[in-house]
């Protein structure tokens, strides 16, 4: 059940992602050569990341200071 969830919320990510990206593409926001594909799977794994204790040690990272210095444009 859990992976079956996680996945539908990785689904219904991309494709916000991706819907906001043609968007931009076509509104002029984003660059015309850039992949989407790509950036959308790069932001899907860095968002599941920051959940990884692993990579960001509450304890030396708390959560307001990651997203503070996550570039947003």
């Amino acid at each position: 059940i859990y992976n079956k969830m996680m996945r539908s919320n990785r689904e219904s990510m991309a494709q916000s992602m991706l819907q906001n990206m043609k968007k931009g593409k076509k509104e002029g926001y984003y660059r015309q050569d850039m992949n989407e594909e790509i950036i959308v799977r790069m932001n899907i794994a860095n968002i599941e990341n920051l959940a990884e204790k692993r990579f960001y040690n509450s304890q030396e990272w708390k959560p307001e200071v990651i997203q503070k210095n996550y570039p947003s444009d």
